[in-house]
């Protein structure tokens, strides 16, 4: 009888222990996490979001530069964001930034409380605490949101990213020449981007850089063809995924590419980045539901993204 009673005790004990474990556990995650800071932008024509994300934009059925609504957010899943600095660079006149902007300024909610625009009772001037960095001749932009009170900035929705930290114009030259582009988050001296997060428990606060995939890169492909439509016919069909699978092949034997850097970009139909028989296999899987009764319009890119 002792023995079921000392057994029962250690087992109410183990459990008792459990949730205290857990948040424990949590409260470390809290001292060791970091935020993820990240853009988006419209994929707009002739803009299209594939499958993994990339954005894909072909300058040929564009009638000038393309410009993409975009905008930057920080996710901070524990909501101890104190005040930070983001800057990002890029390396080309092709493809770039401009028009870096408080989201009050074209009516939306700015991520944090306090940092919407606003007009002084005293002066009647509009007022924006928000601080940006546009600098001449500097292939950068940054955007910051000083704080010197101890306790985390306030989110305006449910989230920290339910609404952005600051918007800003995507552009791409209709001019570009065709390849993989990408804005980046500066996430090394000088000029880094910067996270400071405030602890309102004990007044202690932390410095963080993101970096990696707390960073990720805004990443762009440009090409003057269609998706998917390598030969530049106009048509995409069979032919089109013989020759990706060709190329394929010729590159799989240890031989060079037939491809041009705009078509390998148009095969590329998933975005990964590697031109390989899955390509192929979607581009002719399009074309024989596109050839079928079935068919109801449904886009290539919208094809692949349903079926991968």
């Amino acid at each position: 009888m002792k023995k079921f009673i000392s057994f029962i005790t250690a087992a109410a004990a183990v459990l008792a222990a459990m949730p205290m474990a857990a948040n424990a556990e949590e409260a470390a995650d809290e001292r060791t996490y970091s935020p993820t800071v990240y853009f988006t932008s419209e994929a707009k024509t002739p803009a299209i979001s594939l499958a993994s994300g990339l954005l894909y934009v072909n300058t040929s059925a564009a009638d000038a530069d393309v410009v993409l609504p975009s905008q930057i957010a920080i996710k901070d899943q524990y909501k101890h964001v104190g005040q930070f600095t983001i800057k990002w660079t890029w390396d080309t006149d092709y493809v770039y930034t401009s028009g870096i902007r408080n989201p009050s300024a074209d009516g939306k909610s700015a991520a944090y409380k306090g940092y919407d625009i606003y007009t002084d009772e005293k002066t009647g001037d509009k007022v924006d605490p928000v601080m940006y960095y546009v600098e001449d001749g500097e292939k950068m932009m940054g955007i910051d949101y000083s704080n010197s009170h101890i306790n985390p900035l306030e989110p305006s929705g449910a989230e920290s990213d339910t609404n952005p930290v600051g918007l800003f114009d995507l552009n791409i030259a209709k001019n570009s020449p065709a390849d993989y582009y990408s804005i980046n988050f500066k996430t090394e001296q000088p000029y880094v981007t910067n996270i400071i997060l405030r602890y309102a428990e004990d007044q202690s606060f932390r410095s963080i850089r993101p970096n990696g995939e707390n960073a990720p890169s805004l990443k762009i492909a440009v090409t003057d063809r269609a998706l998917g439509e390598v030969n530049g016919d106009g048509a995409l069909d069979g032919r089109d995924a013989t020759d990706i699978l060709s190329d394929y092949a010729l590159r799989s034997a240890g031989k060079e590419s037939i491809f041009n850097k705009a078509q390998m970009i148009s095969a590329d139909v998933d975005g990964n980045q590697v031109v390989d028989a899955n390509d192929a296999t979607n581009v002719l899987s399009y074309y024989a539901y596109a050839s079928s009764s079935k068919f109801d319009g449904t886009s290539l890119n919208d094809f692949v993204i349903k079926n991968q």
